[in-house]
C-alpha cells in the first residue's frame, strides 16, 4: 500500500513508510523463532569459549549499539536490517563452532525456506509495478526506453 509511502526531501531520496507493522502470522512467528533459536545457540558457544572474547565483545557491542541506535532513530524497521542481519548472521554461525553444528545447520536451512516464503509475494509484487510502468514514464526522467534504444542501433 502506497498511501503512506512519502519521499523526504534532501540530498538523497529517503522512502518513509510511517510506522509499518509487521504483521503477526504463523511464518512470521516461525521466523522470529528460528532467529532467536540461532542467537541463542551463538550466544551459548560464545560463553562456552568457542569465539575468542574479543570477536564476542565486538560483535554484541556492534549489536547492542545499533540496538539502541534503532531504538532512537528507527521509526522504520528496515532502516537498521543492513545493519542487524550480519551481526545476527555472525552470532548464529557461532553455534556451527559447537558439537550442536548440525541443528544450527537445520535451523539455517529452515530460516531460508521461511524467509523465501515470506519475502517472495513481496517480490512478485515488485516484479507486477516494474512490468506496469510504461516506457513514456521513463522518458522524462532521462530512461531510454527499449524501443528507442533498439532503434538507435538499427
Amino acid at each position: 500500500m502506497l498511501e503512506g509511502v512519502k519521499p523526504e526531501p534532501g540530498f538523497f531520496r529517503v522512502i518513509s513508510s510511517r510506522h509499518q507493522l509487521v504483521a503477526l502470522t504463523p511464518l512470521t512467528l516461525t521466523i522470529f523463532t528460528l532467529w532467536a533459536a540461532l542467537v541463542a545457540l551463538g550466544a551459548r558457544a560464545a560463553l562456552a569459549g568457542a569465539v575468542s572474547r574479543p570477536a564476542a565483545l565486538l560483535v554484541a557491542g556492534g549489536l547492542g549499539f545499533f540496538f539502541v541506535l534503532h531504538m532512537v532513530y528507527g521509526v522504520e524497521t528496515f532502516l537498521f536490517a543492513l545493519l542487524f542481519a550480519p551481526l545476527m548472521t555472525i552470532i548464529a554461525l557461532w553455534g556451527t563452532a559447537t558439537r550442536l553444528r548440525w541443528l544450527v545447520r537445520g535451523l539455517c536451512v529452515a530460516l531460508c525456506a521461511a524467509s523465501l516464503a515470506y519475502n517472495y509475494p513481496a517480490f512478485q509484487a515488485a516484479v507486477e509495478v516494474h512490468n506496469a510502468i510504461h516506457p513514456s514514464w521513463l522518458e522524462g526522467l532521462g530512461a531510454v526506453s527499449d524501443a528507442t534504444a533498439q532503434m538507435a542501433c538499427e
